[in-house]
């Protein structure tokens, strides 16, 4: 089995390092978070970007589009952060449409993977109120090669603090039916932690934005986004261990194993997920087994040593 297991990871390796062309052609996708889902007037959020995927590139920037006007204020100077040098940007371009653009370009091709870009705004004391949405646009080059990477936007709510209601929702979820024993639930909110029930279940809470957690010991923990103003059902996936990047037990009963390498070598080379895991955020969470945030050869090099450490002992 260790002689397989060498065989295959030398032959994957050497498979994805041929197609890094593909990466340049389609590969790289940006992701991106807020410090908070939910602002009232007068509140900060910082938005983080991270690219993943990316080849090597010799500029990148980054065309943010956000309501300027009616919500949000444009960034001061030093509001603007490229996180791979750990520089702030000294001004941020807020004269054209969309609403601001932040560049950089390198001197020779740069590996610009990871987290990228953190930009801080702030809610203007008279916004709109309702859902706003910040879109981020990357436009990557290598030379006269584009690397081409979809943008992203964020939804979030600006809500009126004044305004208080008296109606209250349950929160409850659709769960596998098997493999959630020991799974525990919270759910959160700024410095507000709830605890569900006897049968898991959030009865007669505010509406609002929360953050749902779901975790267990020894397994990949799981959060959410939701937004409740109405009874509410989310559908939670099966908590898997680190590495079981298909979602299910190899044919030894084991947690990885081969078919997770496999699993893991289609995303990386394709860009697709063909595991039984659908939520992307909870796949890319669990493909990261050596936990440095994001997913590449190096989680697959991981996954191989976990993979011949369990096989060798078995």
């Amino acid at each position: 089995m260790k002689k397989i297991l060498s065989t295959i990871m030398a032959l994957v390796i050497l498979m994805l390092l041929l197609s890094a062309a593909y990466a340049a052609n389609g590969g790289a996708s940006l992701y991106g978070t807020a410090s908070s889902m939910t602002l009232a007037p007068g509140d900060e959020v910082t938005i983080s970007v991270a690219l993943e995927n990316a080849a090597e590139a010799k500029s990148v920037s980054l065309v943010f589009d956000y309501d300027n006007t009616g919500v949000f204020e444009n960034p001061a100077k030093g509001d603007g952060r490229w996180l791979l040098f750990n520089t702030t940007i000294a001004a941020f371009d807020t004269s054209k449409v969309p609403c601001g653009t932040a560049a950089a370009a390198y001197g020779e091709a740069t590996n610009i993977n990871g987290s990228l870009f953190n930009l801080k705004l702030r809610v203007r004391e008279n916004a709109v109120f309702g859902k706003s949405t910040i879109t981020v646009v990357p436009i990557i080059r290598n030379g006269t090669q584009t690397v081409a990477c979809e943008s992203m936007s964020l939804a979030l709510t600006i809500v009126d603090p004044s305004a208080q209601s008296d109606e209250k929702w349950d929160l409850s979820f659709q769960v596998p039916g098997t493999g959630m024993e020991g799974t525990e639930f919270a759910l959160k909110s700024g410095t507000t932690e709830l605890k569900p029930d006897a049968d898991n279940l959030f009865r007669q809470i505010d509406g609002g934005n929360y953050t749902l957690c779901v975790s267990r010991d020894g397994f990949v923990s799981y959060t959410k986004e939701v937004d409740i103003d109405k009874n509410t059902v989310v559908n939670i996936p099966r908590l898997v261990k680190r590495g079981n990047v298909n979602g299910a037990s190899d044919y030894l009963g084991q947690e990885t194993g081969v078919e997770d390498m496999a699993c893991l070598y289609t995303y990386l080379s394709k860009g697709f997920n063909e595991g039984q895991i659908s939520d992307g955020d909870y796949f890319r969470a669990v493909a990261d087994v050596n936990e440095d945030g994001w997913v590449n050869i190096l989680d697959y090099q991981a996954l191989y040593v976990e993979i011949q450490t369990v096989y060798s002992e078995g």
